[in-house]
């Protein structure tokens, strides 16, 4: 059974603007937070989601962020505003089943499967390859439907 090309669209739609809305509040949270506050919201997290915030993996993790200085951070922060506003400008495009909005994320999610590639062989976990195979899909299905058109 096929999914009809509006619902398939409204859904890439929402996962942009879910990705994009949690990069805009991560991207907001680091700036209002700072480095040591950072350290600090991210053991409230880790506690919360019941992963041990004394942990390896974590406690490396943490020691970064907080080893990174304000102006690093700020950076960082713009960066995932940026990410985070082509995301949200994809998925209203798409729920508004905009043509130029199918271009723009068949091209930028393809753009980023590289680097996705890149994290799951630098550090494998399900999270990781879950993302990079929806985007996989995501891209041979705007690519098989604009082709088509």
């Amino acid at each position: 059974m096929t999914v009809p090309r509006a619902a398939a669209l409204r859904l890439i739609g929402l996962f942009k603007l879910t990705k994009g809305c949690l990069l805009a509040a991560v991207a907001l949270e680091l700036g209002h937070l700072g480095p040591e506050g950072i350290s600090h919201a991210l053991a409230r997290w880790a506690t919360r989601l019941h992963v041990d915030p004394d942990g390896r993996y974590f406690g490396r993790a943490v020691e970064w962020i907080a080893g990174l200085g304000e102006h690093r951070l700020q950076t960082v922060g713009v960066g995932l505003l940026a990410f985070a506003m082509l995301f949200l400008t994809e998925g209203i495009g798409l729920l508004l089943r905009q043509r130029w909005a199918e271009y723009v994320t068949l091209i930028v999610t393809a753009s980023l499967i590289p680097v996705e590639l890149y994290a799951i062989a630098r550090r494998p976990d399900w999270i990781r390859v879950a993302v990079t195979l929806i985007n996989v899909g995501i891209v041979w299905y705007l690519a098989r439907g604009l082709r088509q058109r």
